[in-house]
């Protein structure tokens, strides 16, 4: 469900809406100068930070008591990089509603944008009972679609012996339009347990492994978080894997041992750490075999 933001207006600006375009004795209450146009923004936040990757803007509506004529309202604000508001906003004639179009098309996907617009001009709202500013927080996000079950092998957390590799089956989804992808549950506790204990099972494993296309041509795919599998080695800390240069820059050249070996397999090349300590065991093959390219074990014993 997305998760959107709204603070909605209180008895005052109910009451104004309540009364909105009636142009009877109007100027009295609400326009004490009788010039304004009583605009005001329906909320004083807003937000979605699950917006469509593919979005190119964001509305945020903005309305007002005084509609006998149409009108222009210059806008103001503090905008992030990414985002851009238009100068002005119009109303028709007899309209009482609007929106502010936030371009959003610059927005990178997984980042949170928080911005303020505000109306430039005072004498356009009535101060007593206009919400003059709308704060935003946005955050674009992937469309995530399933494409089938594949197998994920780790020879550390997982594989029990040389003839029992424990292939787990995982859910492959991917991000719609993107050569993105997540493993999803990657380290179940009862597959970890097999290979370890129970004692060394802390839990805290990743919920999925999200990597990327890094270089179509060559075929290297980068992920960007760390990997937890849900062990803590002898009490001195959890296991958690890393992106080579991501631990340090002197591990780059390995950066491309990560890879899609071919359509159907990707192999990630990983230093295995011992988190909070500078013990670790060292680097590490971990396999995907994609929904479809059949048995990973046979594979790999081929490989």
């Amino acid at each position: 469900m997305k998760k959107i933001i709204k603070t909605y207006l209180g008895i005052a600006f109910a009451l104004f809406l309540a009364v909105s375009c009636d142009t009877e004795n109007k100027g009295a209450m609400y326009t004490p100068e009788g010039t304004d146009t009583g605009v005001s923004f329906l909320s004083s936040t807003s937000g979605d930070t699950e917006i469509n990757a593919k979005a190119a803007k964001f509305d945020i509506t903005v309305g007002r008591s005084k509609c006998d004529q149409a009108a222009t309202v210059k806008i103001t604000g503090t905008l992030p990089d990414g985002i851009t508001a238009p100068a002005t906003i119009s109303f028709e004639k007899g309209k009482s509603e609007t929106v502010l179009s936030l371009d959003i098309s610059k927005m990178e996907i997984g980042k949170t944008y928080k911005g303020t617009v505000t109306f430039a001009d005072e004498t356009e709202y009535n101060g007593k009972i206009a919400i003059t500013s709308n704060t935003f927080t946005l955050a674009k996000a992937y469309t995530w679609t399933s494409i089938g079950t594949g197998e994920w092998f780790d020879g550390l957390a997982l594989q029990i012996s040389d003839s029992d590799l424990n292939i787990v089956k995982v859910d492959v989804l991917k991000a719609e339009g993107f050569n993105r992808w997540r493993i999803m549950n990657p380290y179940p506790k009862d597959k970890v347990v097999l290979a370890w204990d129970e004692d060394s099972f802390v839990g805290g494993a990743n919920d999925y492994i999200e990597f990327y296309t890094l270089d179509e041509a060559k075929g290297t795919i980068k992920f960007d978080q760390k990997i937890y599998c849900g062990l803590n080695y002898e009490k001195m800390g959890k296991i958690v894997y890393t992106y080579p240069s991501s631990y340090s820059a002197t591990h780059a050249e390995k950066d491309a041992d990560n890879k899609f070996v071919d359509a159907q397999h990707v192999q990630f090349y990983v230093p295995r750490l011992i988190d909070g300590t500078t013990s670790w065991f060292n680097f590490g093959y971990m396999y995907l075999g994609m929904p479809g390219s059949g048995d990973l074990a046979k594979w790999l014993a081929e490989d």
